[in-house]
């Protein structure tokens, strides 16, 4: 599999020990953080992949650092059959993963409080594009829901959609995200992206860079924030 001699750091022998590990997280936390209309709606019982499946595939493969979701599905039917059993369609797949976003969430943030995270962590912005630049100003379909247009540095262009900003451990596990629109200064959101958070201090790139921005941020949330000189 491409993606995985890409991006994985890991031995497939070892992500099956991560599988039924987290397997067994996911399994303990979503009894306690399910809606009960999530947890036993109908016809749940039939599925061939069920809820807690899902989610601990769907976390693992964030945890592997997989974009792919084709081919994590692929390579997950491939060689974890004894773990999950029967397979359903990738699309049916797919469709109850989305709809689970929100509990994914909360079982994502749970796992990553046992984990546990240094007081140390890397902050970052990534921009979603929703469409093409040349047919930004003729799309209606994000009009009124805060898409804007963002300069994205990296590839020297500019760009119709949304910014995302994350907070990672520096084992790698994202632990914090915020969607803004594109136009949005990376700096703007940091206060409230590490809120909460028992971190010391967080490493950024040039996007973060600023006298009166780090004073600020360390006065109002005793953060320190290191960037490249």
């Amino acid at each position: 599999m491409e993606f995985i001699k890409e991006q994985c750091i890991t031995k497939p022998e070892k992500i099956q020990e991560m599988v039924k590990e987290i397997r067994k997280i996911v399994a303990e936390i979503y009894e306690k953080v399910a809606p009960k209309e999530v947890s036993r709606r109908k016809n749940i019982k039939k599925m061939k992949l069920n809820d807690i499946d899902i989610i601990t595939m769907s976390i693992v493969g964030e945890m592997v650092g997989v974009d792919s979701e084709r081919g994590w599905y692929a390579y997950c039917r491939k060689n974890f059959g004894e773990i999950f059993g029967e397979f359903c369609e990738r699309s049916r797949y797919n469709r109850i993963r989305r709809n689970l976003h929100l509990v994914i969430w909360q079982i994502f943030d749970a796992i990553v409080q046992i984990l546990g995270m240094s007081d140390v962590a890397i902050v970052d912005s990534a921009p979603l594009p929703v469409c093409k630049f040349g047919r930004a100003r003729f799309h209606k379909t994000y009009r009124g829901y805060g898409a804007s247009y963002g300069r994205c540095v990296s590839k020297k262009e500019t760009y119709y959609g949304y910014k995302l900003h994350v907070v990672c451990s520096l084992e790698g596990y994202p632990v914090r995200y915020i969607l803004t629109a594109a136009n949005t200064d990376d700096r703007e959101v940091v206060a409230e992206l590490s809120e909460g958070l028992p971190l010391w201090a967080l490493l950024a790139d040039k996007g973060y860079i600023g006298k009166k921005f780090t004073q600020q941020l360390f006065e109002e949330t005793g953060l320190h924030i290191f960037t490249p000189s």
